[in-house]
């Protein structure tokens, strides 16, 4: 068998995962990804994106599911985001775009606004 390359991450992240990773339970999934959430943006504030592959894996690894939607989108859109800091393809933020817009919509005008905001300020 081929082994896998050891990823880092948080340590407190990593337990978490550990202890909860495969679990079904929606609120814990809500959990971890609010806290992947918040490293992804700590990752985009501090320019520092090392990390960043290892909480996508686990964000793919989660079925998507009307509970978890938004959870991933807001991930999605972290991602586009980081891609867009990487290879200045405007295209990503285009897609960024559309993920404010379908919040927007959906009736989460005030999270949408604080996205737009987020992007605006740290994709240059």
């Amino acid at each position: 068998s081929i082994k896998q390359p050891k990823q880092k991450c948080s340590s407190y992240y990593c337990n978490l995962r550990k202890k909860y990773g495969s679990t079904e339970n929606i609120i814990i999934q809500k959990d971890l990804l609010s806290i992947i959430i918040n490293l992804l943006v700590f990752s985009i504030e501090k320019d520092n994106f090392e990390d960043v592959e290892f909480y996508f894996s686990y964000v793919n690894s989660i079925s998507t599911t009307p509970d978890i939607y938004f959870y991933k989108s807001v991930v999605k859109f972290l991602k586009l985001l980081i891609k867009y800091k990487q290879s200045g393809k405007k295209s990503l933020l285009e897609t960024c775009d559309v993920i404010i817009e379908n919040l927007s919509i959906s009736g989460m005008e005030n999270y949408s606004l604080e996205l737009s905001k987020f992007k605006n300020k740290y994709q240059d």
